[in-house]
C-alpha cells in the first residue's frame, strides 16, 4: 500500500478565526477514529497569524478517499468554507 500524507494550508477570514478552530476540533477528532487515519494534526501556521497547518497522514488512498466522503468530513467542509481566504494542498506518497 501507498502511505498518504498531506500538508493542507489555510488562511482565515480574522473573524471566523476562532469558529474555525472551533469547528476543526470535531473533525479532527471524528478524523482520528478513521480506520486508515494515522495522523491528523491541526498546527498553528509560524508565519500567518490567522494561518492553520493540518497534517494528515492515510494509510492508503482509499482510506483517504473514505475520509473525503464521511459526514463530519462534509459537514465540516460546508460550515468552514465561507470562512477560507486560501488553501494550498501538498500531497506526499509514500
Amino acid at each position: 500500500n501507498t502511505m498518504i500524507t498531506l500538508i493542507v494550508k489555510f488562511v482565515i477570514k480574522p473573524v471566523n478565526f476562532l469558529e474555525f478552530i472551533y469547528q476543526t476540533s470535531f473533525l479532527q477528532d471524528k478524523s482520528r477514529a478513521e480506520s486508515g487515519c494515522i495522523i491528523y494534526e491541526t498546527c498553528k501556521h509560524p508565519e500567518e497569524k490567522h494561518g492553520l497547518v493540518f497534517i494528515e497522514v492515510f494509510d492508503s488512498p482509499a482510506a483517504l478517499e473514505r475520509h473525503k466522503g464521511y459526514g463530519h468530513f462534509t459537514k465540516w467542509k460546508e460550515l468552514t468554507s465561507d470562512m477560507i481566504i486560501s488553501k494550498e494542498v501538498t500531497r506526499y506518497d509514500s
